[in-house]
């Protein structure tokens, strides 16, 4: 029918526009995370009123009135549709209060699916039923009859068989029971096989290419070679668009100096190269490591910088060395990084450690020094004033002021030979020399020291490609177990790993909030505590359809999944709670039996399940494909709804209707 469609169809335009508003006010900007959530509410807005209209419907079919069948097809399903909203909503709730990540990834697309999802209810329950009770009855024509008729005679056809395979499956539920439990475990077993990181590669299609020549390297020569690797890049990789290069210091936050290299690639559009930016990187890598006395690292360009701060910034992958003793640190992690890069997928493997410029160290004999009545901090200001020279006094001219240094010539401190001959003066007056009362050694000083929690830290990073974070951390963490430890050395995993245990950990909490959350929500409504338990008994079953799906995809299990899975918990409960609470409406209010309820209500809720089951998940799979740059980010929430409420869906129209009974049966029989 035409008309029931263009009703459902009025719910989008309306909430979105409320959604709009409610954006407004909030001071929330179109951007890739508010967009997002309205892509991934977009097949959630016509649910509620999927329902409404198709019970509506069902009483007009009846003989009812077009008033009464309005006002009795809303008010059957209001509380029905009322719960199933509260509880999506309830997920996000545990989103916008975790903090760290996934709040600043989140925040935003939790608050406009929850205003949409808030807005749809208040169409289904009230533009609708007016709407359908406006309706002319000219309005029953219908389009494409010959083919309505035929989809009619099927539908009648599926609701019969599905009507009688209850019927069958009731009587053997212990089967239901154990194939279910069966996929669930296999399910648990599958999950190992998922990889696992903190967030995916995106194909921004930009590739970011730093390294360093030995410590000392002159300008000229560094400008060299970053010229030969662009002309390298422009002649090998035609999807270049754009190659530039910079030689020395990038910046005051690098340490790098006339030594250093930065080389940034933009590519073409993503539709038109037939690359990706991985393997383009890949292919680069081999090219740019052949060039002699280079450390380089090639990695992907975020593109948002944000992100790569999120991870913990520099390579994925980092195993910190913490200890007061560098040279034992440096050791182990020279030995870390030989067994890391030897494993497969590992990439640019270095160590943020780096040896500066050569120094002259000064060893004060402090008996000798004692003796002659001079201290460390007298012999180190003196040498300070022959090396660097000491401001004695200033030069005044018409307001002017000018420094007057006092210091040796610079032909008079070029070596350490002449060093050693400075001469000291004792408070005696007697004239010393410098290799008297103490030792010159040369050493090479770190360019800079990192510390964490006041404690010294060295750190072995590598990049990545090919495996996901997760296993390439199990074979690290394998292998570099078997190391003899130094004493007082200690190592742990750093890098985005890191803050993926922390983000994991908060997600995992959220997850059991969102159950209780909706647990209690349901409870309160029904004003029961069986009922909710058994509608929660879809969540499990879910996550058979979320795993295969990641399975299939080769999709890791990142923030983004995980946060799907939670806002699975709210979205697979909406069918059970359809179908629950027309059960107990059959039984309540018309008599009906326990095992006919059970098939009534189950048959009766069959289209409106698979209408918003269809609705969300088509909805979703334009996002669940991934097409266009940065789609990696959406992609993977939106394959696991659609995985998960494809299998809950099925699952629940067999599983829930066999344990309301059993539940219902053991009741009575206590």
């Amino acid at each position: 029918r035409l008309y029931p469609t263009v009703i459902v169809s009025v719910a989008i335009p309306i909430a979105i526009i409320g959604t709009f508003a409610f954006m407004y006010l909030l001071g929330f900007t179109l951007n890739m995370i508010t967009l997002g959530g309205l892509a991934i509410g977009l097949g959630m807005l016509v649910d509620n009123s999927i329902v409404v209209i198709e019970n509506i419907q069902y009483h007009r079919n009846l003989g009812g009135g077009q008033k009464e069948s309005s006002i009795q097809g809303a008010g059957e399903v209001a509380i029905a549709i009322t719960a199933s909203t509260l509880t999506t909503v309830c997920v996000f709730i545990p989103v916008i209060f975790l903090g760290g990540l996934p709040k600043i990834l989140f925040g935003q697309l939790a608050a406009v699916v929850t205003f949409s999802l808030i807005c749809s209810l208040m169409v289904a329950l009230t533009l609708v039923p007016v709407m359908a009770a406006l309706g002319r009855e000219n309005s029953r024509r219908r389009v494409l009859q010959g083919l309505a008729r035929k989809i009619e005679i099927y539908e009648g056809r599926i609701l019969s068989g599905y009507s009688k395979t209850l019927y069958w499956i009731l009587k053997r539920r212990k089967w239901v029971y154990s194939l279910a439990l069966f996929l669930f475990i296999a399910s648990l077993f599958a999950l190992k096989f998922v990889g696992k990181e903190l967030m995916p590669e995106t194909d921004q299609g930009e590739i970011s290419i730093t390294g360093e020549l030995p410590v000392g390297t002159p300008l000229e020569k560094t400008e060299k070679i970053a010229k030969n690797i662009s002309a390298m890049i422009e002649n090998k990789v035609p999807e270049a668009e754009l190659v530039m290069a910079m030689a020395g210091p990038p910046g005051f936050w690098s340490e790098a100096g006339s030594n250093g290299i930065n080389i940034r690639v933009e590519l073409k559009k993503k539709p038109v190269r037939k690359r990706s930016t991985e393997k383009i990187a890949g292919f680069l890598r081999p090219h740019i490591l052949s060039i002699p006395d280079f450390k380089s690292h090639v990695r992907l360009n975020e593109g948002f910088f944000i992100f790569r701060m999120l991870r913990g910034g520099g390579e994925r992958i980092g195993v910190e060395i913490r200890g007061y003793e560098l040279s034992k640190s440096l050791s182990l992690a020279k030995r870390i990084s030989g067994i890391i890069e030897k494993i497969d997928g590992v990439t640019d493997t270095d160590i943020d450690l780096k040896e500066g410029n050569e120094e002259a160290s000064i060893f004060v004999d402090n008996n000798k020094a004692a003796d002659l009545g001079l201290t460390p901090g007298d012999i180190a200001r003196t040498v300070s004033t022959y090396v660097l020279g000491t401001v004695s006094t200033y030069y005044r001219e018409r307001g002017d002021e000018f420094p007057i240094r006092v210091e040796l010539n610079e032909s008079d401190r070029r070596n350490r030979s002449q060093l050693e001959e400075l001469p000291i003066v004792t408070p005696s007056g007697k004239h010393i020399l410098l290799k008297d009362i103490a030792t010159i050694k040369r050493t090479y000083a770190p360019l800079s020291i990192r510390r964490i929690n006041q404690e010294r830290v060295v750190t072995v990073s590598a990049g990545f490609a090919g495996r996901d974070l997760g296993s390439i951390i199990a074979d690290i963490k394998e292998r570099i177990s078997k190391l003899p430890l130094p004493e007082g050395l200690s190592i742990n995993m750093g890098g985005e790993y890191e803050e993926q245990q922390k983000t994991f950990s908060g997600l995992i909490f959220g997850f059991i909030l969102a159950i209780m959350l909706i647990y209690m929500v349901m409870a309160s409504l029904y004003e029961s505590l069986k009922h909710p338990f058994i509608i929660l008994f879809s969540i499990p079953f879910a996550f058979i359809g979320v795993v295969a799906i990641l399975l299939l995809t080769g999709t890791t299990l990142n923030v983004y999944s995980f946060i799907g899975v939670i806002v699975l918990v709210g979205v697979v409960v909406n069918n059970a709670i359809v179908m629950i609470d027309y059960i107990n409406l059959l039984r309540r209010e018309r008599g009906v039996g326990l095992v006919e309820a059970v098939v009534e209500g189950a048959t009766r809720r069959l289209r409106p399940i698979l209408m918003t089951t269809l609705t969300t998940v088509l909805a979703l799979i334009p996002v669940a494909i991934g097409i266009g740059e940065g789609s990696e980010m959406q992609t993977p929430l939106s394959r696991v709804l659609v995985g998960g409420l494809t299998s809950s869906t099925l699952i629940t129209l067999v599983l829930i209707p066999c344990i309301y009974v059993s539940f219902e049966k053991s009741g009575k029989s206590t």
